[in-house]
């Protein structure tokens, strides 16, 4: 078994503060740049999702679809229940505006329909939807189906994984652009459209820049919200908050406390280490969002005899781990 030194490299003098807490209810803060969680009530306890699930719907259809191409709307489609775009029988449409259909206006149909089209059927884009969210570690995180609604089968998952789903989301250009819009214009075949998007952050403030709604009776409300603020990025995700909108503005402004740091530089370490015969390297700058007043170390774990990597930095804030590094070996 390979042995781990750690030595402790610095201290940075940089207040933890508190977000309210609802019973029942779940909400995350993170950094969308490096992942880390600012502030969370319950992130890993699992709640049906309603309809922010279809950010999953979209990344499936958006990796696996022909996004330019026109599609027939068949009758089936034009059934779905619930939240709808009004798609009419016999009209033809672009999956990319079925997307936009389905981020703006939460359109069951076009859920519906993009599962029909993107896959031989709908147990096939579920199996996709799953298989996605393990690659992005969504470890609990369970889709049944395209809509997030409840019918017969229900989709679940946490603030933290559906947070960790917008980051991923959000990195993608075609996304980007359609969770961005506060309207879309969509000509069909037959029929024009004007879609406004239903997230009322979006569409009242110059800094939540794109997100996603959702509710059932079961669920309650779920909101996810994307931030541009104060040189920050940001992702806000609430399960079952019946003032979510407001708690968003209020959790991005909490951001303030925190300052973008460069907490270590990339490079080659070349402290004397006792009993190895390399330096360990780290290959990128780690800058990060550090609660001002707060006590931050810096440890490297190192491996005694490493093959690939040489083991990892880990930084510390008031005694938590805020976030890990993987370093590599450097043989003078």
């Amino acid at each position: 078994m390979k042995k781990i030194i750690s030595i402790l490299l610095l201290f940075i003098f940089l207040v933890p503060i508190k977000a309210s807490a609802v019973s029942d209810s779940s909400y995350i803060l993170m950094d969308f740049d490096s992942g880390r969680v600012l502030y969370e009530k319950n992130m890993n306890k699992r709640f049906l999702t309603a309809s922010i699930s279809k950010i999953m719907t979209s990344m499936v259809a958006i990796e696996n679809g022909e996004l330019f191409e026109m599609y027939p709307v068949k009758y089936e489609y034009t059934l779905a229940e619930g939240s709808s775009i009004y798609l009419k029988e016999n009209d033809e449409i672009l999956l990319y505006d079925l997307l936009c259909g389905l981020m703006l206006r939460s359109g069951n149909d076009a859920a519906l329909m993009i599962s029909d089209i993107v896959c031989k059927n709908q147990e096939e884009f579920v199996y996709k939807m799953n298989e996605l969210a393990r690659v992005i570690k969504m470890e609990n995180s369970t889709f049944e189906n395209p809509s997030g609604l409840n019918e017969v089968s229900s989709n679940y998952s946490t603030a933290y994984d559906m947070a960790l789903l917008m980051r991923y989301a959000m990195n993608n250009e075609i996304f980007y652009e359609i969770a961005t819009k506060k309207t879309h214009k969509c000509e069909t075949k037959n029929n024009i459209y004007h879609w406004s998007n239903k997230h009322k952050l979006i569409q009242r403030t110059n800094y939540v820049i794109a997100g996603k709604t959702g509710y059932t009776k079961d669920s309650g409300r779920t909101l996810v919200s994307f931030a541009e603020k104060d040189g920050k990025r940001l992702i806000a995700v609430t399960f079952n908050e019946s003032d979510d909108y407001n708690l968003h503005e209020n959790l991005f402004e909490k951001s303030k406390d925190f300052t973008l740091k460069n907490v270590l530089k990339s490079g080659v370490y070349k402290q004397k280490i006792s009993s190895l015969n390399y330096y360990p390297n780290l290959l990128n700058d780690i800058d990060i969002l550090i609660k001002t007043g707060s006590n931050v170390e810096i440890v490297f774990k190192l491996k005694k005899d490493p093959i690939d990597d040489c083991g990892y930095v880990v930084i510390y804030e008031d005694d938590v781990v805020i976030y890990t590094e993987i370093l590599y070996p450097y043989y003078p």
